[in-house]
């Protein structure tokens, strides 16, 4: 629900006003976001683990008296990733359809993951990609954590998006950009 938040948040930074699991057509996408003149859209967020044994090697390495660190081979998330996507893509295209409306999907890959852009961008470009099969889809963010928020004053959770190019409801107002860790202070 955490990832969820963040994306509704980066979302309403942006001018959109966000209602959360709306019912639509019986069904409850995670977002339903609106703003005047640009229009709206429905998003579905996606976290990506690492393979349940790594999840549980990680948990005892992490868990554990001692040094507590863990190390070893991560395997290429990109199938596991392609099926995780295309249960998305296909969840919501009836109502993206229904209601003629843009649909994006939000991936999160959690840190210990390690789900690398090209990962992303082999599920979705390209002829075989998700893009090509799914025109509903108007595009994908790619969630991530970057930088030091001890240190570093523009780190946050990056959003990264791809738009489809195949798109039947293209989204253009949707660009890249970061929820910073610290979020502002209210002004006055």
């Amino acid at each position: 629900m955490f990832r969820e938040l963040l994306a509704g948040a980066f979302v309403a930074r942006q001018g959109f006003t966000p209602r959360y699991t709306p019912n639509i057509g019986g069904q409850t996408p995670d977002w339903h976001f609106m703003r005047g003149g640009a229009g709206e859209f429905i998003a579905e967020v996606r976290n990506f683990q690492s393979p349940a044994p790594i999840r549980a090697a990680q948990k005892r390495a992490l868990d554990g008296d001692g040094v507590r660190t863990w190390c070893d081979w991560m395997p290429n998330n990109t199938d596991r990733l392609w099926q995780s996507m295309l249960t998305k893509a296909a969840k919501y295209k009836k109502i993206a359809n229904a209601t003629a409306s843009p649909y994006v999907v939000i991936v999160h890959g959690a840190f210990t993951t390690f789900l690398m852009p090209d990962e992303v961008e082999a599920c979705i470009l390209g002829p075989d990609g998700l893009f090509a099969g799914y025109p509903e889809m108007s595009g994908v963010y790619n969630l991530y954590e970057k930088g030091d928020c001890r240190h570093d004053p523009n780190a946050g959770y990056r959003f990264d998006f791809y738009a489809n190019p195949n798109a039947t409801r293209p989204t253009p107002w949707l660009t890249n950009g970061v929820l910073p860790y610290r979020f502002p202070a209210r002004p006055g």
